[in-house]
């Protein structure tokens, strides 16, 4: 019995040891520049909550969609950051 052939798809081919090293490192360098100002916002963000319906300086407030937003990027890299280095 013949075995069915197995197609590859170019998008979903796994990098090379010297891709993921460099993808590893671009997102190493993103999440390092991003990460500072997510904490910030994460704190303005858990103070608003706490407020409640207590007036919250404009200075404070945080856009709850961006900041889900920003919050699934950083998940997404931190995902990506942890599949390449186990190629």
């Amino acid at each position: 019995m013949k075995k069915p052939t197995e197609t590859t798809d170019p998008t979903q081919t796994q990098p090379t040891k010297s891709e993921s090293t460099g993808l590893t490192n671009a997102i190493e360098t993103v999440l390092k520049e991003i990460e500072p100002r997510y904490q910030q916002l994460k704190l303005a963000h858990q103070i608003v909550t706490d407020a409640g319906d207590r007036e919250v300086p404009r200075s404070t407030r945080v856009d709850a969609r961006k900041f889900n937003a920003l919050e699934a990027a950083l998940t997404e890299l931190r995902r990506w950051k942890a599949q390449l280095e186990t190629v």
